[in-house]
């Protein structure tokens, strides 16, 4: 096997996979929401998609510095002279060192374009909050039972009620999430069931 091809692939094809990951990162609704309501896209939630984008930036990492490693003298040969001395300003060297500051300065000082971006950004997320709503605090699904009635003023012993009469399988010491998973819906879901009888 040919290791020069074998790297590139991998370039390739971690590339694709972290650009496809980071465009559903862009798009995945907040994590109270995402989490809230249950959220997948093609089956797979926002914690999958960002531990796909992490595994994909090591192999992107590992094959990079590999690229380096095997292309060591070209990359020198970009900053030699016609004298071979090595040169750090010669033109294309400075000119990807500044388009690469003119990005980090940008996203952290909310320059243009930079800014219409995180605007685009913020909008995307605020879409996903009004159309699937809040839930009543941060994290509600990782509350027992117990503590979200306790937290929202909704009376347990009503609230278990209701969940019995609608065949809901639970245990009042179960978070919301994990009652949510046994009867194959959203904590959203199993919440609006309790306060339709609150």
């Amino acid at each position: 096997m040919k290791i020069r091809p074998f790297v590139s692939f991998n370039l390739i094809f971690s590339f694709i996979a972290m650009t496809f990951t980071g465009i559903v990162l862009f798009i995945v609704p907040y994590g109270r929401i995402a989490y809230w309501n249950s959220w997948t896209l093609f089956g797979l939630s926002k914690d999958q998609y960002s531990e796909l984008h992490v595994a994909f930036m090591v192999v992107f990492l590992i094959f990079g510095l590999i690229h380096i490693y095997l292309n060591w003298k070209a990359i020198f040969g970009y900053l030699r002279t016609r004298t071979r001395l090595v040169c750090f300003m010669k033109k294309e060297f400075a000119a990807a060192l500044l388009l690469n500051l003119f990005f980090f300065a940008g996203s952290l000082n909310y320059i243009e374009p930079f800014n219409s971006y995180f605007n685009m950004y913020n909008s995307v997320k605020n879409y996903w909050t009004e159309k699937l709503g809040e839930p009543p605090y941060g994290h509600a699904e990782l509350s027992s039972l117990a503590k979200l009635c306790k937290k929202t003023g909704i009376d347990i012993d009503a609230a278990q009620k209701t969940l019995k009469i609608r065949k809901i399988k639970f245990d009042k010491k179960q978070t919301l999430k994990k009652i949510a998973e046994h009867n194959n819906m959203s904590p959203r879901d199993v919440y609006e069931i309790i306060i339709s009888k609150k």
